[in-house]
């Protein structure tokens, strides 16, 4: 079937639909990556923490001997980082970090795949409308799948407007909002692609 067989406007419909799933594709991803920076960085603190006290007790011992003047205070300091690592580790545990970790990767992996094949579609010129729709059906279904799980991890408001401004300034468009292209992730006082960080918020 020729493309011109069709009417033109459901395809014009179509693309549009897809530069709009590979903008907020682009988005989550970019939210997951800012958690899964986060999370990382937490892991490793926590890491440190339980590693950080038998070495620094095991070296004073292996260095100046059992009998070193500064070992008890060493010791109850050791003791006290030791018992806030114990802490943190069960607050990981209940937060499930590790869990959300993985999952933040995954999704953010997921979603930029997600963003390159809309995008791709958008650009390409299928040989048909038939064509057209079909990969654009197939590809509709394996975002809903994605949108579904993503939600189930509970994206905030600020980080809805983080990935819109993420979006934006990767597809080089307009907020619909602001009516401004963004060309930095600075947040601005717009309610659509802005107000994500915490100084902007609290101005709100």
């Amino acid at each position: 079937m020729d493309r011109d067989a069709v009417p033109r406007g459901e395809d014009d419909v179509t693309i549009q639909d897809c530069w709009k799933r590979a903008r907020e594709a682009f988005g989550t991803s970019f939210v997951f990556e800012k958690r899964s920076q986060r999370l990382a960085t937490f892991l490793r603190v926590l890491g440190f923490m339980g590693l950080v006290v038998p070495v620094v007790i095991g070296g004073l011992v292996g260095g100046f001997g059992i009998g070193f003047g500064a070992l008890p205070v060493a010791v109850t300091i050791g003791a006290a980082i030791a018992v806030l690592q114990a802490v943190f580790s069960l607050w990981s545990l209940a937060a499930t970090w590790v869990e959300s970790y993985a999952y933040a990767i995954e999704s953010m992996v997921e979603n930029r795949n997600l963003y390159a094949k809309f995008k791709e579609l958008a650009e390409s010129s299928p040989n048909s409308a038939v064509e057209l729709q079909l990969r654009y059906e197939i590809l509709k279904a394996e975002d809903k799948a994605r949108r579904e799980q993503d939600l189930r991890r509970g994206i905030k408001p600020h980080e809805t407007r983080l990935g819109m401004r993420a979006g934006l300034r990767e597809l080089g468009q307009t907020c619909v909002a602001c009516g401004v292209q963004p060309y930095s992730m600075e947040s601005t006082a717009c309610s659509v692609c802005g107000s994500f960080d915490r100084k902007s918020r609290s101005k709100k």
